[in-house]
């Protein structure tokens, strides 16, 4: 595979791989683009015209992974690459939630949930869009 954008339509939902550090496989980038595209059926998103852009950057000791909110309907998720592949698929589903709360509004770039500026300087763990994420990453099961 190369670091070239390659597209995996679902439904109206489009996967977008716009960087690929040459520590990922293309087996691993396939298995978390396969686990996403679980994930986006799961949470009933499927349907909404968007566009999820992933990069698989390299090692990152504070955390597996981010998303942040590009456009109206464009998100991108930065995943960061460790050996602990279970891990990085939670990971996947955990983001997943966010790219959810990002398409129906309930989550902006600014920390406004459900339209409250009420939570914008809360602690990680207090953060209702993190519980929600993490109530998911624990339930879900990915094979």
């Amino acid at each position: 595979m190369t670091t070239s954008a390659k597209a995996l339509i679902i439904c109206s939902m489009k996967f977008i791989v716009d960087k690929i550090k040459k520590q990922w496989t293309p087996e691993e980038v396939q298995y978390l683009l396969d686990v996403a595209e679980f994930v986006a059926l799961d949470l009933g998103i499927t349907d909404i015209r968007s566009k999820v852009r992933f990069q698989f950057l390299n090692c990152n000791k504070t955390y597996h992974g981010y998303c942040e909110k590009d456009s109206k309907r464009v998100i991108s998720m930065f995943l960061f690459h460790e050996n602990d592949f279970d891990a990085l698929a939670k990971t996947v589903a955990h983001e997943m939630v966010h790219v959810k709360q990002f398409l129906r509004g309930e989550l902006t770039n600014g920390f406004r949930w459900l339209g409250s500026d009420a939570w914008k300087h809360a602690e990680y763990e207090e953060q209702p869009w993190e519980h929600e994420a993490e109530q998911y990453e624990r339930e879900i099961e990915i094979l």
